[in-house]
Parts: structure tokens; C-alpha cells; sequence
């Protein structure tokens, strides 16, 4: 697998700006959080004052459902 390079993020992100994940597609791409950890993250994970985001926990396909893992430390 090889990264996106520059050129190719600032096509990707120009891209989806109506749509409703866009915010989403931002913060895959400039943080490098894995598709569990975003998809994990809820409103209290967000300081938006500070401009942070603490990942706590993951939510993963366990059969036969989906299902929240992990407590992590919040780094």
C-alpha cells in the first residue's frame, strides 16, 4: 500500500466538500487515525477549543456484529 501523495489529498478533498462526510474524509487524512478509531469516536472525544481529538476506543466487526473495544489511554 502506498500513501497518497500531496497532489493527490488536495484532489481528494476538493472533491466531497458537499458531502455530508466530509469532515470525516479531513480527518482521516490529516490525522492517520485507522477506519475503527474514527469510527469509534464520539462527541466527548473532541476538544474542539483546544483543536484535539483522543481516540478511546474502536468499534470492530465482531461476529456477528458490530462491537466497541478497548479503553484505551486517549492518545
Amino acid at each position: 500500500m502506498q500513501p497518497l501523495t500531496a497532489e493527490q489529498v488536495r484532489s481528494f478533498l476538493k472533491a466531497p466538500q458537499a458531502d455530508r462526510f466530509h469532515a470525516l474524509y479531513v480527518l482521516a487524512v490529516t490525522t492517520g487515525m485507522r477506519q475503527g478509531e474514527i469510527l469509534g469516536l464520539t462527541w466527548d472525544n473532541a476538544d474542539l477549543e483546544a483543536g484535539t481529538v483522543r481516540v478511546y476506543q474502536q468499534l470492530q466487526w465482531k461476529r456477528p456484529h458490530w462491537g466497541y473495544a478497548g479503553a484505551g489511554d486517549g492518545t
